[in-house]
């Protein structure tokens, strides 16, 4: 696998969606520290901390999206639809 911060990410993506939030989460922070910038990590981050019963970890990471590409992107968008679909939000 190349040591890049998408395909990092992707595995992460991948192993969360089978029920391995823990591990899934471990690969996105290796995606985080290859590029902290990369706002789709962050997006899906903050999704495994909903998963977690974290909110409070997943709109840190939404408050740090909105630093990299602001309130309209994609990213932002769909992990603020999340959260507040969340029932502990």
């Amino acid at each position: 696998m190349a040591d890049t911060a998408e395909a990092w990410n992707y595995r992460g993506y991948a192993t969360r969606k089978l029920g391995r939030t823990d591990e899934g989460i471990g690969y996105y922070q290796r995606s985080i520290a290859l590029d902290p910038t990369y706002a789709k990590v962050r997006e899906y981050l903050g999704e495994a901390w909903l998963a977690k019963g974290r909110p409070d970890l997943a709109k840190e990471q939404l408050k740090t999206i909105a630093t990299l590409c602001g309130h309209s992107c994609e990213e932002y968008r769909d992990l603020q639809a999340a959260i507040d679909g969340h029932p502990e939000s």
